[in-house]
């Protein structure tokens, strides 16, 4: 077994970062290349695989993160970019690389966007919230648009009016959502750079001088994709579909990664066969004292559990009273969990629970899982 050396990454390592992310992620193509690493990525927060020789031949990087859930904000981290030259994959080195990342994060959690879910669902990731894919005849918006007293301004990406887009943002996602990214100056820049490069545009909706919504999006050689919608109201969402439509002497077809609750989603108008459901994040507990942020209210009366980490060679007792959910020395536990169990009681998916549990008292083990919603619904709309 190679035994593959980790450590941060550092300012001598630039070019073959980009070396390795030109291969690695060959579609992005060289405008996008340049762009990431001279505008967003930090050394500060990559990690690298190196040879016994000493030479990079993998990386990932663990980029600072904050969700929101009404008054309550979680520091989390994404990792992205994880990737390894051809001829060291299969060889430990990415594996040695997430191990890693996992046992020097300081968060509870960490997110990423998986190319293959099965690689990551080992290490103890499952996924937490989904897309709705679609590429769908521009007649099939129809059903949803209408004209709307709305005004309408369309902006250049890089002068964007980020005040107002971000306002409509957290107030959608608060809204609607169970918890949602809370998008810091970088991210909006990073969001509106990565358009702007693609030729995209952005355009406001105001109701009487307010804004009640944004459509980001690019037009592209027979589709207009959207690559971001939020609004405030159904009128502000119809006159946004109206204004979408207004294109169908241009293009043939309206491409969307949506929120699951969209209503062309829920409810399709035309064929329900233009519509994909797309696994997109995944989440990972690296402990259990954010489960309160996940919660929709407080145990009635104290829970002990353990909390078993195969993955991490980690077991901690723990006690959920009130808002609190804190380590303690020893104790006679209810039951055990485990980062896969968390994952599955809070993100919805209960049939597999049975798997990694021990559980000695089932109606303490019942109550714990009633304290999260049966399926939260999410829409992470984040791609690096």
């Amino acid at each position: 077994m190679i035994n593959w050396g980790i450590r941060p990454a550092e300012a001598r390592d630039g070019e073959l970062l980009k070396e390795l992310w030109r291969y690695s992620f060959h579609n992005d193509g060289e405008a996008f290349t340049d762009w990431y690493f001279r505008a967003y990525h930090r050394f500060s927060e990559t990690l690298v695989a190196t040879s016994p020789a000493g030479q990079v031949v993998a990386s990932l990087q663990c980029i600072d993160m904050t969700l929101k859930n009404k008054a309550q904000s979680l520091k989390t981290a994404y990792i992205v970019g994880v990737n390894a030259f051809p001829e060291v994959r299969g060889r430990g080195a990415v594996g040695a690389l997430m191990q890693e990342a996992l046992k020097r994060s300081p968060y509870t959690g960490l997110l990423l966007m998986p190319f293959e879910g099965n690689f990551y669902a080992p290490l103890g990731f499952r996924y937490m919230n989904y897309h709705g894919q679609i590429s769908v005849p521009m007649g099939d918006l129809y059903a949803y648009s209408q004209k709307a007293e709305l005004t309408f301004k369309r902006f250049s990406l890089k002068a964007a009016p980020v005040t107002d887009l971000d306002r409509v943002y957290s107030t959608w996602q608060g809204r609607y959502y169970a918890f949602y990214v809370q998008r810091d100056s970088r991210r909006w820049q990073a969001l509106l750079d990565d358009l702007a490069a693609e030729g995209g545009y952005g355009v406001m909706a105001y109701a009487q001088g307010q804004p009640v919504g944004y459509l980001l999006y690019s037009l592209q050689e027979k589709t207009f994709y959207i690559r971001e919608m939020a609004y405030l109201s159904d009128q502000a969402r119809a006159g946004l579909y109206h204004y979408v439509t207004g294109h169908r002497s241009q293009l043939g077809t309206v491409t969307w990664s949506a929120p699951l609750d969209e209503p062309v989603i829920d409810q399709p108008a035309g064929a329900k066969d233009y519509i994909t459901y797309e696994p997109f994040m995944m989440w990972r507990f690296l402990s259990p004292a954010s489960l309160p942020f996940f919660a929709s209210k407080e145990p009635e009366v104290p829970l002990t559990f353990a909390y078993k980490d195969s993955h991490l060679k980690r077991i901690s007792l723990w006690r959920w009273e009130g808002d609190r959910v804190e380590p303690i020395d020893q104790a006679e536990v209810d039951f055990s969990v485990t980062p896969e169990t968390l994952s599955d009681l809070v993100f919805g998916h209960r049939r597999r629970l049975k798997q990694g549990c021990d559980i000695k008292d089932a109606e303490a083990f019942a109550a714990f899982g009633a304290l999260f919603p049966s399926r939260p619904l999410a829409y992470i709309n984040e791609y690096f």
